[in-house]
């Protein structure tokens, strides 16, 4: 038999094409097949599907095939465990998107929901996000992608870089806002020569939230507490005071820890009224950062830069002392 011979000539290319579809999936160990969309044109199904290859590629560190190589392997979408085995991948992610039209302003949007299968079809882990537009599913691809690999819920994979358009509406408050809030706490006074009364420190602050960092306002009162492993000779440094100060996150998940300087005007009312400032320095954690609803704990050192007079008995001397104040608070604020 010839060469040119049209049965060779077939046999030939149909062999070609087995070695390239071979290839291609020996060069990959998942697929991502054409989601299957409901008000929503071809083109912007394969872009989801295209958008979400390559995010769960960067999640997984994995090779993985996109809508455009995946969709020919493709005979019945009803079963692509056939199309996986076809290609030689070990797992697939079969996708669905569903366009929500409504005539509100911002009202439409694109549910997408992913499942992560092995190549016999049994379902790994699945998760579902909400894309207010078209613009909204490179974040959205990046959730899913993040979520199906570490089998997280897609909640979890949020931070403030990940926040999607849904989630940063206004009835979620999930993203830059004001919160206020009470926070207690306890403080201790030290000097090296002089001992101090360890007080209860009740505020309210006001917290203005960015991306990165946050500027508070603070006021509040802080009681001595007296006690007899104090000394009679312990003085109470009682006052009110304001907070102006700002920190940066560490951070950009939902618990993050951040770090923050201030100053601290104060009005020392214990054994008379006395004017003070204190800068201060401290170091906390905010979790849930991502809810309506925040917690934190926090640790400082303020530093009084006014003297402080000694009492003695009860009776003032004329000893000055400049004490400095180490504490921890925890809060809430909405």
């Amino acid at each position: 038999m010839s060469l040119d011979h049209p049965r060779f000539a077939l046999a030939a290319l149909a062999a070609l094409a087995a070695a390239l579809l071979a290839g291609a999936a020996s060069a990959a160990d998942v697929a991502v097949f054409p989601p299957q969309v409901v008000n929503l044109s071809p083109g912007q199904g394969e872009a989801i599907g295209t958008v979400l290859a390559q995010a769960y590629a960067h999640a997984s560190n994995t090779d993985v095939l996109g809508p455009s190589q995946t969709s020919s392997a493709v005979t019945d979408p009803n079963h692509l465990q056939d199309a996986a085995a076809k290609l030689g991948v070990a797992e697939y992610i079969e996708t669905s998107a569903v366009g929500l039209v409504s005539n509100e302003p911002g009202g439409s949007r694109i549910v997408i929901h992913a499942t992560r299968r092995s190549q016999s079809g049994q379902a790994i882990f699945r998760a579902e996000l909400t894309a207010t537009s078209m613009g909204d599913v490179e974040i959205v691809a990046q959730r899913l992608a993040r979520a199906l690999f570490q089998r997280l819920p897609a909640e979890e994979t949020i931070d403030i870089h990940s926040v999607t358009a849904k989630e940063a509406g206004p009835e979620n408050r999930t993203f830059s806002r004001k919160l206020t809030g009470p926070k207690v706490g306890v403080i201790f006074p030290v000097s090296a020569h002089k001992s101090y009364d360890p007080m209860v420190a009740l505020s309210w602050s006001t917290r203005l939230e960015g991306g990165s960092y946050f500027v508070e306002f603070a006021t509040g009162i802080a009681l001595p507490c007296a006690t007899e492993q104090n000394g009679y000779d312990s003085q109470g440094i009682g006052h009110l005071w304001a907070d102006v100060g700002g920190s940066l996150f560490l951070s950009n998940s939902p618990v993050a820890p951040y770090l923050g300087l201030g100053i601290s005007p104060r009005l020392i009312v214990s054994n008379g009224a006395t004017v003070n400032i204190a800068p201060y320095a401290q170091a906390g954690i905010l979790m849930a950062r991502t809810s309506s609803v925040h917690l934190f704990v926090e640790f400082r050192a303020a530093q009084n830069l006014l003297s402080v007079k000694e009492t003695r008995h009860g009776v003032r001397t004329d000893h000055d002392f400049r004490p400095t104040e180490l504490g921890g608070l925890a809060g809430i604020s909405w």
